[in-house]
């Protein structure tokens, strides 16, 4: 690809406020819907499709607040690096083609991506896309991939359905890449948008049998340890709600040795059986707390959730009863205002049918009663707009009120049962800390003791004549060293056990910290929205009775406007007299097809 700027005529390019509002309005629908949407204007987080191209785009910025976005295009751009984009996380298709771009990253939490376009790039490895799971088609043709690894990368994907590598160098790296695609990914259906046929992966099978093989032999050891941190995956998932994930194992006790230097220079001494008695004692007592501690957590989290099942309960039981009583009030209020709209039709009948002959004292009293009907309907319908207003909002501001009082009960409630839950927690961790301080004192006499039998020749052809392998000698100078001095054993044995308690502190921590998080949050929430529905029934009820009030001005209007201008009282303007033009003309037809009938 070029290194031209695809506009050199054009400023660099800024994704600001500015310029995604401009886009976002001109993809609003056209004619009326259009502009009612731009008026009220679209939820950043509703926006589903952006295309930013041909902007000169240098830097991914204030993408963030997108978060609806299923389809994003950054092509023809001038981007240099993939940012910016980790918020976007329900994503399914991705354009970043005809861009600088040399890296793949920061794709990591774009997990339902489907569609992946790096066309036309500077990239050389294929990297960091193992979170992409659902990816089906990849188009990295045009970029600076040389190594045929780089394809095999690919194989991880088991959705992947198309790809393209057209125009890097490693498409010469084999006699023909198409037929080599179609052997080492079998998954492949289209290869830059050609099909590849049945029979052209059969042959291509039996061409590279034996490869394949060896490829397979290889991954076995990848798919293992890809299996593994998926299980881990799922483990945390299962049981992060309960903030006690991985204490069911021993996880916390492997993590507390395998980076201890000092504790591993302790378990390799050779032929110490008292120690390494002490070491799996020390173990078993320390996973069978972590054990009862997952095991309570466990326990006291299906408690927390029955407790949230039976708020939600309680809190829709009080919200059904109120949309009862609501809709109630307004069937009652729909039934009024019809009698008060036939009320309405009745006058103006009236006046339609009278015979009374303009500017006679019938007619004035005719007029007189119709306008006086009308205006008692009016002020009719006005009160009852009033009361049933009345109504509604004394039925929002008691749920309101009675949905705060259960939200505070709940939020009183849940506290005390995670604080009930965080003390058992900080019991147990103090029996890890304990556990461990014995650990360290056990550790320390016994390393002293051996010590005293190496300084003493006893056992130092032990420590120093093992066996000649390379690794062996390394550990054995450094248990010489250790043992030639008391203050080494100390400060082993202490360095050791601050390792060790800096683990377990950094577990509970972060146990103790999503867990008031988690309380913050669901407490935060609950009463925002609270006070979100409420806002939105207040508003909908004002919305629903303003309406109900325009139409009925309207119906007051129109005929009261046309029956006067029947009687001279007002001069009607062509526009105005919709209503009267109307009945006129009925009137004339009805006097035409008399008089064509006589």
């Amino acid at each position: 690809m070029s290194d031209k700027i695809i506009h050199a005529d054009l400023e660099i390019g800024v994704i600001d406020l500015i310029l995604l509002k401009k886009v976002i309005d001109d993809h609003a629908p056209k004619g009326e819907a259009g502009r009612l949407t731009r008026e009220e204007g679209i939820p950043w987080d509703e926006v589903e499709i952006i295309r930013l191209e041909f902007l000169n785009i240098l830097k991914i910025d204030h993408l963030w607040m997108l978060t609806g976005l299923t389809k994003l295009s950054l092509s023809h751009n001038i981007i240099e690096k993939i940012e910016g984009l980790e918020a976007l996380v329900n994503l399914k298709e991705l354009d970043l083609s005809f861009n600088k771009i040399t890296v793949i990253e920061n794709l990591n939490t774009l997990t339902k991506i489907e569609i992946l376009t790096l066309y036309g790039n500077s990239i050389s490895v294929l990297e960091n896309l193992s979170s992409l799971e659902k990816l089906i088609i990849f188009s990295i043709g045009n970029n600076k991939i040389e190594s045929i690894e780089n394809v095999l990368y690919l194989r991880q994907f088991e959705d992947l359905r198309s790809i393209n590598f057209a125009g890097n160098p490693c498409c010469k790296q084999v006699p023909d890449f198409r037929e080599w695609v179609a052997a080492y990914l079998p998954n492949i259906i289209y290869n830059e948008y050609k099909m590849i046929l049945i029979e052209e992966k059969e042959a291509a099978r039996e061409k590279y049998a034996a490869d394949i093989e060896h490829v397979l032999e290889s991954e076995k050891i990848k798919y293992a340890e890809r299996e593994r941190l998926k299980a881990e995956a799922a483990e945390e998932a299962l049981h992060a709600e309960s903030f006690v994930e991985f204490l069911g194992t021993s996880a916390l006790f492997d993590k507390m040795f395998d980076g201890d230097i000092d504790g591993q220079l302790l378990l390799s001494i050779p032929e110490q059986s008292e120690l390494r008695e002490k070491y799996e004692k020390y173990k078993q007592n320390f996973c069978d707390v972590t054990k009862r501690l997952f095991d309570v957590g466990q326990q006291m989290y299906l408690e927390r959730q029955n407790e949230i099942q039976q708020f939600l309960k309680c809190v829709d039981a009080e919200k059904s009863r109120n949309q009862i009583q609501s809709q109630d009030i307004i069937e009652k209020f729909v039934d009024k205002k019809l009698i008060l709209t036939e009320d309405m039709f009745r006058l103006y009948d009236m006046v339609e049918d009278d015979e009374a002959e303009p500017d006679t004292s019938d007619f004035e009293r005719l007029m007189e009663d119709f306008h006086d009907g009308a205006k008692n309907t009016r002020n009719e319908f006005n009160t009852l707009i009033n009361d049933t207003w009345m109504q509604l909002m004394k039925c929002e501001i008691t749920i309101n009120a009675q949905l705060e009082e259960v939200n505070e009960n709940f939020s009183i409630v849940i506290t005390d049962m995670l604080n009930a839950f965080l003390e058992l927690v900080s019991s147990h961790f103090t029996e890890l800390r304990i556990l461990e301080k014995e650990w360290m004192e056990e550790s320390y006499e016994l390393a002293l003791n051996i010590m005293n039998q190496y300084n003493t020749g006893s056992s130092s052809q032990q420590l120093i004549n093992i066996e000649e392998e390379e690794n062996t000698k390394v550990i054995s100078k450094e248990l010489e060293k250790l043992f030639s001095d008391k203050e080494n054993v100390q400060q082993c044995c202490a360095g050791s056990h601050d390792y060790h308690n800096l683990q377990i502190d950094n577990r509970e921590d972060r146990l103790v910290t999503r867990a008031n998080e988690w309380l913050s949050n669901l407490v935060t929430n609950l009463a925002r929205d609270e006070m979100i529905r409420d806002r939105a029934q207040v508003l909908e009820i004002n919305k629903f009775l303003d309406s109900q009030k325009s139409e009925f001005d309207d119906l007051y209007d129109e005929p009261v406007l046309s029956v006067a201008a029947a009687s001279g009282e007002v001069k009607v303007k062509e526009e105005e007299s919709s209503v009267y033009d109307m009945l006129t003309t009925d009137k004339k037809i009805k006097e035409d097809d008399e008089d064509h009938d006589g």
